[in-house]
């Protein structure tokens, strides 16, 4: 087992919280809010589309941005949920925010099915980071270089990079820690990405499900 295939297995174990401060600690604080505050209050109050936000994207450096409040609030950057839940902007606030990588980004939503009541933190797996990290890392499809939209998706590609066999094994891994129901899945658009993910799991768990 590689170094960072350990470390990514070391992570998934500890708890949300220990988690967080893992990586606040290896990757520091965000230096600003997710969103300029005096815009975010008029999109709430319907004035404007979109909030604006501040330029806190290290994507240069192959990280996503994670809200730490996701373990209790869904989706927090969606302005769909932001709207329709009426979030506070203390959600968007830098210290309700950590820095991680495809993966850590991936595990941090593992481990939220696994502490978080309902299915809350199913749908960052689900819906996004899984299906991303079995097209790149497990179906071998590298992000293409030459759109300058899709660059950023390159260097996190290679920040995370693990390969098909050691891919495979932390997902197999994760899922077999997880907490995740498939019956739960409901809609039919997504049950293609969870029979590709389950498959990973076992062969025989698709049969019984989704037969």
């Amino acid at each position: 087992m590689t170094q960072k295939l350990e470390g990514y297995k070391k992570l998934s174990k500890l708890s949300y919280d220990d988690a967080i401060a893992f990586l606040l600690k290896k990757y520091g604080s965000a230096k600003d809010d997710y969103f300029k505050e005096k815009s975010y209050e008029r999109f709430l109050k319907g004035e404007i589309k979109s909030p604006a936000k501040n330029p806190i994207q290290r994507t240069d450096e192959g990280l996503y941005v994670h809200h730490i409040d996701e373990i209790s609030a869904p989706d927090i950057s969606n302005k769909t949920f932001i709207q329709l839940l009426n979030y506070e902007f203390d959600l968007q606030k830098a210290d309700r925010l950590v820095y991680c990588d495809l993966v850590e980004h991936l595990i941090l939503h593992f481990i939220i099915t696994r502490e978080a009541t309902g299915a809350q933190g199913q749908g960052g797996v689900v819906n996004f980071l899984a299906p991303e990290y079995i097209v790149w890392y497990i179906d071998g499809t590298k992000p293409k270089a030459d759109n300058p939209r899709s660059v950023w998706k390159l260097n996190c590609y290679k920040k995370s990079f693990l390969s098909k066999e050691e891919a495979t094994e932390l997902l197999d891994f994760l899922l077999s820690n997880s907490t995740i129901n498939y019956e739960d899945v409901r809609i039919d658009e997504f049950r293609a990405i969870i029979r590709k993910i389950a498959s990973y799991k076992s062969e025989q768990d698709i049969k019984d499900q989704w037969s």
